[in-house]
């Protein structure tokens, strides 16, 4: 259960780093 909770934990750290570091990229486009 712990464990599966951290690899969720990490999951959803990757995706908002990756939904913030998309957005830059598309306020420095628009």
């Amino acid at each position: 259960m712990a464990a599966a909770l951290q690899i969720n934990f990490a999951l959803w750290g990757m995706l908002i780093c990756a939904s913030m570091e998309l957005a830059q990229m598309i306020q420095r486009f628009f």
